[in-house]
Formats: C-alpha cells, structure tokens, sequence
C-alpha cells in the first residue's frame, strides 16, 4: 500500500527517490503471486528502466540511477505511474486474495484502541 500510495501521490519518480522504492521486491513478489497480467507486466516494466532488472534497496543509489536515466526513460516511468495508478482495482483484489490465503494471520477486532 506504501509503494502504490506514494506513486498516486507523485509518481513513481518519488517512489523510487524515496525509501518506499526498496519496497520494490516485494511489490513485484506480491504482483507475480496475487496480481493481474496487466499489474505484473507493469511492475516488471518499472522495474526493467533499472540495470539488471533490480531496484537497488539503497535509497542514494536508486537516486543516482533515476537521475541518470535517459529522457526517454523518465517518459516511460511518467507513463508507468498512470497506468500503475489506473490498477487500483487490480491491487484491492489481489491485497483481498492475499488476506484469503494468509487469513489465519490476521487478527480483526471490532472498535479502536
């Protein structure tokens, strides 16, 4: 949720120049395992404008290399954010998917604190 909230809110560009870019792995682990075609393909394409198809998990290093990217390439990550933020229904189901799977390691209590 981190990882697709900080796209909505600017992008991938802050994504991966934030610390929520080392989410990276798990958000391509969770798309591979509970995700849509369209969510996987998305996510291996962000994660395919990195060398070696790896998001490094080092925040000044995943810097040095979106600084470094080509202009096409920064187009191509513009582009990946709206159709990453167009696969919110996609996400919820596979977030629902996940819980369905893992439900025994929830715990739901009903009122707050």
């Amino acid at each position: 949720m981190y990882f697709f909230g900080d796209t909505h809110n600017g992008g991938l560009h802050q994504t991966m120049t934030n610390s929520t870019g080392e989410l990276s792995d798990v958000v391509v682990e969770f798309a591979d395992k509970y995700g849509t075609p369209e969510l996987r393909q998305v996510m291996w394409e962000i994660v395919g404008l990195f060398p070696d198809r790896h998001v490094p998990s080092d925040r000044e290093e995943r810097e040095q290399i979106v600084d470094a990217m080509a202009d096409a390439d920064h187009l191509r990550m513009d582009h990946l954010s709206s159709q990453l933020c167009g696969l919110d229904a996609e996400m919820r189901a596979g977030l629902l998917a996940l819980l369905k799977e893992h439900q025994s390691s929830f715990t739901l209590t009903s009122g707050y604190g």
